[in-house]
Protein backbone atom coordinates (compact mmCIF):
# COMPACT_ATOMS: atom_id res chain seq x y z
CA UNK A 1 0.00 0.00 0.00
CA UNK A 2 1.47 3.32 -0.99
CA UNK A 3 2.10 5.99 1.99
CA UNK A 4 0.30 8.73 2.70
CA UNK A 5 2.16 12.26 3.48
CA UNK A 6 1.76 15.02 6.41
CA UNK A 7 2.81 18.07 5.69
CA UNK A 8 3.24 20.32 8.83
CA UNK A 9 4.29 24.04 8.22
CA UNK A 10 5.08 26.01 10.73
CA UNK A 11 5.01 29.49 10.38
CA UNK A 12 7.24 32.83 12.08
CA UNK A 13 4.61 35.47 13.44
CA UNK A 14 7.40 37.89 12.37
CA UNK A 15 5.83 37.30 8.79
CA UNK A 16 2.33 38.43 9.89
CA UNK A 17 3.98 41.78 10.47
CA UNK A 18 4.73 42.44 6.71
CA UNK A 19 2.05 41.04 5.45
CA UNK A 20 2.48 40.16 1.93
CA UNK A 21 -0.09 38.40 0.07
CA UNK A 22 1.81 36.04 -2.88
CA UNK A 23 3.58 34.76 0.53
CA UNK A 24 -0.28 33.31 1.61
CA UNK A 25 -0.80 31.99 -2.20
CA UNK A 26 2.72 30.19 -2.74
CA UNK A 27 1.76 28.32 0.50
CA UNK A 28 -1.72 27.58 -0.97
CA UNK A 29 0.16 26.31 -3.92
CA UNK A 30 2.15 24.38 -2.31
CA UNK A 31 -0.82 22.77 0.08
CA UNK A 32 -3.04 22.25 -2.93
CA UNK A 33 -0.02 20.56 -4.75
CA UNK A 34 0.47 18.14 -1.65
CA UNK A 35 -2.59 17.14 -1.52
CA UNK A 36 -3.03 16.01 -5.32
CA UNK A 37 -0.08 13.98 -4.51
CA UNK A 38 -2.53 11.32 -3.06
CA UNK A 39 -6.15 10.48 -1.32
CA UNK A 40 -5.12 10.31 1.86
CA UNK A 41 -2.90 13.14 1.95
CA UNK A 42 -2.89 15.48 5.58
CA UNK A 43 -1.58 18.72 6.02
CA UNK A 44 -1.84 21.14 9.46
CA UNK A 45 -0.19 24.49 10.12
CA UNK A 46 1.62 25.74 13.18
CA UNK A 47 2.35 29.34 14.00
CA UNK A 48 5.30 30.54 16.42
CA UNK A 49 5.47 33.69 18.15
CA UNK A 50 7.50 35.54 20.81
CA UNK A 51 5.16 34.42 23.89
CA UNK A 52 3.64 31.31 22.15
CA UNK A 53 3.65 28.23 19.90
CA UNK A 54 0.13 26.53 18.86
CA UNK A 55 -1.83 24.97 16.29
CA UNK A 56 -3.27 27.49 13.80
CA UNK A 57 -5.51 24.94 11.73
CA UNK A 58 -6.61 21.07 12.61
CA UNK A 59 -4.92 18.37 10.60
CA UNK A 60 -7.13 18.54 7.51
CA UNK A 61 -7.45 15.83 4.30
CA UNK A 62 -7.17 16.97 0.87
CA UNK A 63 -7.83 20.08 -0.39
CA UNK A 64 -8.80 22.08 2.20
CA UNK A 65 -10.45 25.64 2.97
CA UNK A 66 -7.08 27.04 4.63
CA UNK A 67 -8.34 30.84 5.73
CA UNK A 68 -9.37 30.06 8.91
CA UNK A 69 -5.78 28.98 9.58
CA UNK A 70 -4.47 32.72 8.03
CA UNK A 71 -7.11 34.74 9.92
CA UNK A 72 -5.42 32.66 12.85
CA UNK A 73 -1.80 33.68 11.88
CA UNK A 74 -2.56 37.20 11.92
CA UNK A 75 -4.39 37.35 15.34
CA UNK A 76 -1.14 35.44 16.86
CA UNK A 77 0.92 37.99 15.26
CA UNK A 78 -1.01 40.70 16.97
CA UNK A 79 -0.93 39.68 20.41
CA UNK A 80 0.90 41.63 23.35
CA UNK A 81 4.55 40.93 22.97
CA UNK A 82 3.86 38.57 20.11
CA UNK A 83 6.87 40.19 17.53
CA UNK A 84 9.17 41.74 20.68
CA UNK A 85 11.77 38.70 19.94
CA UNK A 86 12.55 35.87 17.76
CA UNK A 87 9.94 33.21 17.91
CA UNK A 88 9.53 30.28 19.94
CA UNK A 89 10.85 28.17 17.25
CA UNK A 90 12.35 25.38 19.24
CA UNK A 91 8.64 24.56 21.02
CA UNK A 92 6.72 24.96 17.49
CA UNK A 93 9.08 22.40 15.90
CA UNK A 94 8.67 19.98 19.44
CA UNK A 95 4.87 20.06 19.08
CA UNK A 96 5.02 19.63 15.48
CA UNK A 97 7.09 16.22 16.26
CA UNK A 98 4.73 15.34 18.74
CA UNK A 99 1.55 15.67 16.55
CA UNK A 100 3.58 13.65 13.85
CA UNK A 101 4.28 10.84 16.28
CA UNK A 102 1.03 10.77 17.32
CA UNK A 103 -0.11 10.11 13.68
CA UNK A 104 2.49 8.23 12.65
CA UNK A 105 1.45 5.83 15.70
CA UNK A 106 -2.00 6.22 14.45
CA UNK A 107 -1.22 5.42 10.25
CA UNK A 108 0.60 1.87 11.78
CA UNK A 109 3.61 2.87 8.99
CA UNK A 110 1.47 3.80 6.88
CA UNK A 111 2.64 7.29 7.25
CA UNK A 112 5.26 9.33 5.76
CA UNK A 113 5.64 12.96 7.24
CA UNK A 114 8.12 16.37 7.31
CA UNK A 115 8.11 19.66 8.93
CA UNK A 116 8.57 22.74 7.39
CA UNK A 117 9.39 26.11 9.20
CA UNK A 118 8.60 29.68 7.14
CA UNK A 119 11.04 32.38 9.12
CA UNK A 120 12.34 35.78 8.94
CA UNK A 121 15.28 36.39 10.57
CA UNK A 122 17.58 40.04 10.59
CA UNK A 123 20.59 37.96 12.06
CA UNK A 124 22.79 34.74 11.69
CA UNK A 125 22.84 34.77 15.29
CA UNK A 126 19.04 34.95 15.72
CA UNK A 127 17.38 31.38 17.89
CA UNK A 128 20.78 30.83 19.50
CA UNK A 129 19.74 30.57 22.63
CA UNK A 130 17.61 27.94 21.61
CA UNK A 131 20.48 25.88 19.61
CA UNK A 132 20.33 23.12 22.69
CA UNK A 133 16.32 23.00 22.50
CA UNK A 134 16.79 23.17 18.38
CA UNK A 135 19.13 19.97 18.16
CA UNK A 136 17.22 17.96 20.87
CA UNK A 137 14.34 18.37 18.10
CA UNK A 138 16.51 17.68 15.15
CA UNK A 139 17.86 14.30 16.29
CA UNK A 140 14.26 12.98 17.32
CA UNK A 141 12.89 13.94 14.15
CA UNK A 142 16.28 12.32 12.38
CA UNK A 143 15.31 9.07 14.38
CA UNK A 144 11.99 9.51 12.85
CA UNK A 145 12.97 9.89 9.88
CA UNK A 146 10.95 13.52 9.65
CA UNK A 147 13.02 15.83 7.95
CA UNK A 148 13.25 19.56 9.39
CA UNK A 149 13.00 21.92 6.24
CA UNK A 150 13.58 26.07 6.49
CA UNK A 151 12.57 28.50 4.39
CA UNK A 152 14.23 31.39 5.57
CA UNK A 153 12.65 34.93 4.25
CA UNK A 154 14.81 37.23 5.88
CA UNK A 155 17.66 39.64 4.94
CA UNK A 156 20.09 36.48 7.42
CA UNK A 157 20.13 32.98 7.53
CA UNK A 158 20.50 31.61 11.20
CA UNK A 159 23.13 29.00 12.22
CA UNK A 160 20.76 27.13 14.75
CA UNK A 161 18.22 26.46 12.30
CA UNK A 162 20.50 25.78 9.08
CA UNK A 163 22.15 23.04 11.79
CA UNK A 164 18.78 21.78 12.60
CA UNK A 165 17.94 20.74 9.35
CA UNK A 166 21.58 19.85 8.37
CA UNK A 167 20.99 16.96 11.64
CA UNK A 168 17.73 15.91 10.70
CA UNK A 169 18.73 15.46 6.63
CA UNK A 170 16.36 17.98 5.96
CA UNK A 171 16.26 20.94 2.82
CA UNK A 172 17.65 24.58 3.93
CA UNK A 173 16.74 27.84 1.21
CA UNK A 174 17.62 31.27 1.81
CA UNK A 175 15.32 33.71 -0.29
CA UNK A 176 16.62 37.13 1.08
CA UNK A 177 14.40 40.29 0.33
CA UNK A 178 17.76 41.10 -1.79
CA UNK A 179 17.07 38.73 -4.52
CA UNK A 180 14.69 41.42 -6.19
CA UNK A 181 18.04 42.28 -7.75
CA UNK A 182 18.98 39.56 -8.91
CA UNK A 183 18.70 39.14 -12.93
CA UNK A 184 17.30 35.95 -14.70
CA UNK A 185 19.30 34.93 -18.08
CA UNK A 186 17.32 37.04 -20.27
CA UNK A 187 18.53 40.21 -17.64
CA UNK A 188 15.39 40.72 -16.33
CA UNK A 189 15.28 41.85 -12.76
CA UNK A 190 13.61 38.39 -11.03
CA UNK A 191 11.72 39.27 -7.23
CA UNK A 192 11.21 36.80 -4.69
CA UNK A 193 7.40 36.41 -5.03
CA UNK A 194 7.82 34.93 -8.58
CA UNK A 195 10.41 32.55 -7.17
CA UNK A 196 8.97 31.33 -4.24
CA UNK A 197 6.02 29.43 -5.72
CA UNK A 198 8.50 26.98 -7.94
CA UNK A 199 11.05 27.03 -5.06
CA UNK A 200 8.35 25.73 -2.54
CA UNK A 201 7.19 23.25 -5.23
CA UNK A 202 10.79 22.17 -6.16
CA UNK A 203 12.26 21.91 -2.56
CA UNK A 204 9.56 21.30 -0.52
CA UNK A 205 7.11 19.04 -2.19
CA UNK A 206 7.07 15.96 -0.73
CA UNK A 207 7.23 12.38 -2.46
Amino acid sequence: MPHSELLVLVLDARLAARPNPELWESILVLLRAHAELGQDQQAVILGTSATSALALSEVEFGQADWEPARQAFIRLALEPNALRSEPQAAAALSSALCLVARKLAEADGRLRARILIFETSTSELDFTVQSAGLVNVAFAAKAQSVPLDCLCLGPAAPLALRQAVLLSAGQFLHLPPGQDSKRSMKGEAISVNEVLAPSLMFHFLPG
